[in-house]
């Protein structure tokens, strides 16, 4: 028989793996002078599993970089990989981010074979990136939790 407070539980973790996710790109690029205009997560998409999760759109304030485009593309895994205890590599493989990763390194010269390598890299130095920058997730997090959206204003806030 299904346990209804397990299952609680479960939908409440599932939220906020998808809530530090999205948090965890806003600090990359929030950290690479990116505007954030803002952040939401879709709880019932979460649920459900069906549509769209969660969006981090940003303004650039810079010529496009293929590496900072890298790190802004996995560092919505390292984050969910801190809190799930799993490999970034392993979440990437699961979702839509590694085609877009695999896209920027194309277009950034990495040979196809290297592209594992080049996002274990990619991977490593955003690690370290979103670890010093760990309260900056949480707290966004908690505000996407809170109330399903976070403005510009709001981040730019909680990143300084």
């Amino acid at each position: 028989m299904a346990n209804p407070a397990k299952n609680r539980a479960r939908a409440v973790d599932m939220v906020r793996n998808v809530a530090i996710h999205e948090a965890g790109h806003a600090v990359i690029m929030a950290r690479a002078a990116m505007k954030i205009t803002s952040i939401s997560i879709n709880r019932k998409a979460i649920q459900t599993g069906r549509g769209c999760q969660g969006m981090t759109t940003a303004q650039p304030t810079q010529a496009p970089n293929a590496g900072v485009d890298a790190d802004i593309a996995v560092a919505g895994a390292v984050a969910e990989s801190i809190v799930r205890g799993i490999s970034a590599m392993t979440i990437i493989s699961k979702l839509t981010d590694k085609m877009d990763i695999v896209e920027t390194l194309t277009y950034a010269g990495v040979p196809k074979g290297q592209h594992n390598a080049a996002i274990q890299m990619t991977i490593d130095a955003v690690t370290v990136e979103i670890t010093a920058n760990w309260s900056m997730v949480e707290q966004i997090a908690d505000v996407l939790m809170a109330n399903e959206t976070i403005t510009g204003e709001q981040i730019a806030h909680i990143v300084g």
